[in-house]
């Protein structure tokens, strides 16, 4: 076995994965993540977290590990984000930096997306970059859809999961 392997193996058994710049084969790494999912026995969604730090790399894995896993769709705390720019600035900056989520509402709306059935939908927040706005749109305003999927990956800076 690779050494690649090896290491990929030891994180998925202790159920974290923790990726640094280490060499591991990415397409190596997905297709264990796969494995080891199937090997979850469970009929209901799954819920894969991913977190880390800005510009860690968390958006691109997300996105490739849904293409891979085919049935599973992508939730970012930063659609979670409370009021605007302004508000997070003036209410929230230099304090407790999870305070800029709504955690709550990312929480009702994940159990939301797990409990869907065949043909239904649950419309979802999406960050505006250009506004700074995301919940505070308000859930008649959502654009994004997400129908029923095998896995949510939510991905953020912090594990709301």
């Amino acid at each position: 076995m690779s050494k690649s392997k090896k290491t990929i193996n030891r994180l998925i058994n202790r159920g974290k994965f923790k990726l640094i710049k280490s060499g591991i084969n990415e397409d190596m790494l997905l297709k264990e993540i796969e494995k080891h999912l199937k090997r979850i026995d469970k009929p209901n969604t799954k819920i894969i977290s991913l977190i880390g730090g800005a510009a860690s790399g968390k958006s691109s894995l997300s996105k490739k590990l849904s293409n891979f896993l085919k049935s599973a769709d992508v939730v970012c705390t930063d659609d979670y984000v409370v009021g605007d720019r302004e508000y997070r600035r003036k209410h929230i900056e230099g304090k407790d930096p999870t305070k800029k989520y709504d955690v709550l509402f990312l929480k009702k709306k994940i159990k939301e997306t797990c409990s869907l059935k065949q043909g239904q939908t649950a419309k979802v927040p999406t960050y505006n970059s250009k506004t700074g706005l995301a919940v505070a749109e308000g859930e008649n305003n959502f654009k994004r859809v997400i129908n029923q999927v095998d896995y949510i990956i939510v991905e953020g800076d912090f594990d709301f999961v």
